[in-house]
């Protein structure tokens, strides 16, 4: 008899790295729980939507840089509404593409770190036309309903606080687990502060700022943060991620001595920077601010995109591991206060500390081996298919129809969508 294998299928999409991350550290997590499961990672909207991706990408990148506050009055207006029928609609344009790929894959779980891929595989799973769980992990400390769909099996959230909020929402407490956001297995195997100055050449005793603006590089008025944090004599390490335009002037400014910054592009292994920093300067990603707080890395928070990363910003400073600056003084000014005070950057160390996660990828896996395994993973759907049209998409040899729950017909959703 062929022995079984068992399959994940890991949704991602790209708007903004830290989607991909997370998708990535959860692959690598069930890959060190279980080596014989297959887990394969896929780009949500490059699947279902090959021809709109592109330019929705470019609109939502160009919205955050030149229309934030039309952005934040959006995500703000959304964010307690029960329906999202311009979210919904989109799904709908893929989810032909969706069933098609979900039926190609044979996957026995999806899980889904945006909230495009996690709407759309509740929707299918809501309406029968797949019959594998499905997970939505947030990556975000935020409540925005964008997140929450019926059909979903479990949300793996941040922190006890989001959890609590999703189950003030109406989300069943056994459907919510607070592992917290994933990160990449090296952050709890990151070198000491000491190597690791040692190995990108960094006095062993200067104070080391580290500047990051995420994947895309989308901090403004980079160069005169830079000029106003060389102020506090620290060494400076920026991170420009994808930006080279940004990375290319730092780097002719400092040829010309008018810059003392060590120029970096996009960095696979940026726990080894994060490791030699005493702060980080950073606008505040889901994913940026759980691998730093995985090293316990105080932060001073800048330049924060509006809605999701607003969220992100008051969970950091009111759990005492960040504070807010509104402007390149500000955030200098801040950075300066927390290295000339050891007793208020180690009270920030152990905040941060103490809120991280470094093995959360571990945590989410073990929870998603848990319900894959589970014979009774897939919620009961709540109405009758609006379509026979479709068959449903079930694993198949060799991996086998596991014995689903009977639909239920009639009944109220657990909570409105």
């Amino acid at each position: 008899m062929e022995e079984r294998v068992w399959r994940v299928l890991v949704f991602y999409s790209d708007y903004g790295d830290g989607h991909r991350h997370a998708a990535q550290a959860i692959a690598e997590g069930i890959r060190a729980r279980d080596p014989a499961v297959d887990v394969v990672v896929h780009d949500f909207m490059r699947e279902t939507h090959p021809f709109l991706h592109p330019l929705m990408q470019r609109a939502f990148l160009g919205a955050l840089k030149f229309f934030p506050k039309a952005y934040r009055l959006a995500y703000r207006r959304t964010q307690e509404q029960a329906e999202a029928p311009l979210l919904d609609w989109l799904t709908s344009l893929g989810e032909k593409r969706l069933l098609e790929h979900v039926a190609k894959t044979k996957p026995d779980i999806v899980v889904s770190t945006h909230p495009f891929a996690a709407r759309g595989m509740a929707h299918l799973v809501r309406e029968g036309w797949v019959y594998v769980p499905a997970v939505t992990v947030i990556t975000d400390h935020s409540d925005h309903r964008y997140w929450l769909a019926e059909g979903t099996s479990l949300y793996l959230v941040g922190s006890e606080a989001l959890k609590r909020r999703l189950e003030e929402l109406g989300v069943p407490e056994s459907e919510v687990a607070a592992t917290g956001i994933p990160v990449s297995l090296r952050f709890g195997e990151a070198p000491s502060r000491a190597a690791a100055r040692e190995h990108l050449g960094l006095p062993a005793g200067a104070p080391v700022v580290m500047v990051m603006g995420g994947g895309f590089g989308l901090l403004h008025d980079a160069l005169k943060l830079l000029r106003a944090l060389q102020a506090t004599g620290a060494e400076i390490l920026l991170v420009a991620g994808r930006n080279e335009r940004l990375k290319k002037e730092v780097e002719r400014r400092v040829r010309r001595g008018r810059l003392r910054v060590r120029a970096y592009g996009y960095v696979e292994h940026i726990e080894r920077l994060m490791a030699a920093a005493d702060v980080l300067v950073t606008k505040p990603g889901g994913l940026t601010t759980a691998e730093a707080l995985a090293l316990g890395l105080p932060m001073v928070l800048y330049s924060s995109l509006p809605g999701q990363e607003e969220d992100n910003a008051r969970f950091l400073v009111s759990g005492g591991a960040a504070v807010r600056a509104g402007t390149p003084e500000e955030a200098a000014a801040a950075v300066g206060a927390l290295l000339t005070s050891p007793e208020r950057l180690a009270a920030l160390r152990r905040a941060a500390a103490a809120l991280g996660r470094p093995e959360a990828a571990l945590e989410a896996a073990d929870k998603i081996l848990q319900l894959m395994r589970s014979p009774r993973s897939v919620p009961v759907r709540m109405r009758p298919r609006r379509s026979a049209a479709k068959t449903p998409v079930r694993p198949a040899a060799p991996w086998p129809a596991p014995e689903w729950p009977a639909p239920q017909l009639e009944g109220t959703p657990r909570f409105a969508h």
